[in-house]
């Protein structure tokens, strides 16, 4: 599983100032009520307040502190400083001392109740998303990523560096797709596996493999064509000396998904594929050619009765 995954865009977004914020996300993110003024303000002099106010609301707002409050866009800075009745370029003594930046920081987390990333708190309903996530959809990692970001700033953790989520986040999917696939493929054993394999295998005698075989229905309207059609759902049933039917509680979507990629590639490189993966690719798309087959057959009957080609 990739662990470079990102964008350019992404990476360079990820908690830092793309753009300037809008008027609806000043107002959200960058309003100071009552509560906020009385902390800021407690103990504090000049400088001070408007440093102090713009790592929270940049917290709010991003997930993360700025890593230098002077490179804060101008419109989030005046923003802010009119609240305070101060004057927005007057911030570079307070970026000059590194512990005074640390202790407010300390101070916003523990008032605003910010979490660390690595606290078990955190960790644990963190990871049990990303795993419902990534098992139950076909989201892509870069999809994953945003959402995991969202989840992160929406339950007020402070955002992690940056390849630290990534690999977490490349970790905990590559998880989910073994898991699908043993869950895919639990109830067979080696046998059953070695038979699925087989079918994309090249039969020295035909020169093709099975699975090629099977995935081309009829083409005729006629009732050769609902022969050949009928012919095709018991050559699908025959393929493997046991039932298509899949395993009850798999996600819709990604064996879908799964199936729709079995059905497109080549049988090499599914012959290729590591084990457990190929066989539950393989069952997926069994089981899907099996019910395409069986439409085909359905439709080809209709045709014909609606044409009024039995005689």
């Amino acid at each position: 599983m990739p662990a470079d995954f990102l964008t350019p865009e992404q990476s360079q977004r990820y908690g830092t100032y793309t753009e300037e914020p809008t008027p609806e996300q000043l107002e959200k993110f960058f309003q100071l009520d009552d509560f906020d003024l009385e902390f800021i303000q407690k103990g504090r002099l000049g400088v001070q307040r408007l440093g102090f106010a713009l790592q929270l609301t940049t917290l709010r707002f991003l997930g993360t502190f700025p890593r230098d409050v002077r490179n804060i866009p101008r419109v989030v800075r005046k923003f802010v400083a009119k609240q305070l009745g101060m004057d927005s370029r007057d911030l570079n003594q307070y970026s000059r001392r590194p512990s005074t930046l640390s202790q407010h920081q300390t101070q916003i987390r523990e008032k605003y109740g910010f979490q660390e990333f690595h606290d078990p708190k955190v960790q644990i309903p963190f990871q049990n998303f990303l795993r419902s996530r990534s098992y139950l959809t076909a989201e892509p990692l870069t999809s994953l990523f945003d959402l995991a970001t969202g989840w992160l700033i929406g339950e007020r953790v402070q955002l992690p560096f940056v390849t630290t989520l990534v690999r977490l986040i490349s970790s905990i999917k590559e998880e989910a797709d073994e898991k699908l696939y043993q869950d895919i493929t639990a109830d067979l054993g080696e046998t059953q596996i070695h038979h699925l394999r087989k079918t994309v295998q090249v039969r020295e005698e035909k020169h093709n493999t099975l699975f090629d075989e099977l995935r081309w229905g009829p083409t005729r309207d006629s009732a050769n064509g609902m022969v050949m059609a009928l012919s095709r759902v018991k050559s699908i049933r025959e393929s493997v000396p046991f039932s298509l039917q899949l395993p009850e509680g798999l996600p819709l979507r990604r064996t879908r998904m799964l199936a729709n990629y079995g059905l497109d590639a080549k049988s090499k490189y599914l012959l290729r594929l590591p084990t457990q993966r190929g066989a539950a690719i393989l069952r997926l798309s069994l089981n899907q050619l099996e019910k395409q087959a069986v439409d085909d057959s359905l439709e080809i009957f209709d045709q014909i009765m609606a044409g009024g080609l039995l005689r």
